[in-house]
């Protein structure tokens, strides 16, 4: 009996080891944009997904990218962080932001405006900044291949940019598993220009 409850033991102590870095292991150690061209003066951290890839992407805006089997469409998972200037007269407007989105019908106006396959949206904050969450269903066609790809997306409205988290896969079942994924990166996200120096 000694035995058994020695092996037990044993068995629990490694467990209680592993939880951590099964429960917060998913993330890696930080980005940071400073310097990055596509990020246009915006400075931002942001966690990496352990177990992707990390690379720089083609096309303007993407300011960084990571993908999972990225060469089989049936378990690729990528996540992207893109930046964009706002225009002139959306600038500065923290608390109209938040009023809008949260307390209006901005969210529902605004993906209303992303057409028909927008689903799930609400309001959202990442970094004590104003922000919307939904999800999307787009059809592509490449070459001689036409495909659907799902998404999750974070969007978050800050002085003179707007920053969005987007994750993408061909396989929705793939995407609502790693939803909690989406949730953790998204959540990392730091805008160190509010603390000061």
């Amino acid at each position: 009996i000694n035995f058994l409850y020695s092996c037990c033991m044993k068995k629990l102590f490694l467990l209680l080891l592993c939880l951590p870095m099964i429960g917060f292991g998913q993330l890696g150690n930080y980005y940071k944009s400073e310097g990055h061209p596509k990020a246009k003066g915006l400075e931002f951290e942001i966690k990496t997904p352990l177990g992707f890839d990390q690379m720089e992407a083609d096309r303007p805006n993407i300011v960084q990218k990571w993908i999972k089997n990225p060469k089989d469409n049936n378990t690729m998972v990528q996540f992207m962080v893109l930046v964009y200037n706002m225009p002139q007269e959306m600038q500065d407007l923290k608390s109209e932001w938040k009023q809008y989105l949260k307390f209006e019908d901005g969210v529902e106006e605004m993906i209303a405006e992303y057409g028909e396959n927008v689903s799930n949206g609400k309001y959202y904050v990442l970094d004590n900044y104003p922000g919307m969450y939904y999800e999307n269903m787009e059809d592509f066609e490449r070459m001689d291949f036409s495909f659907t790809l799902y998404s999750k997306v974070v969007q978050v409205f800050l002085e003179k940019h707007h920053l969005t988290i987007q994750m993408s896969s061909m396989k929705k079942d793939l995407l609502e598993e790693n939803t909690r994924l989406f949730h953790l990166l998204a959540n990392s996200v730091i805008f160190p220009s509010q603390y000061g120096n």
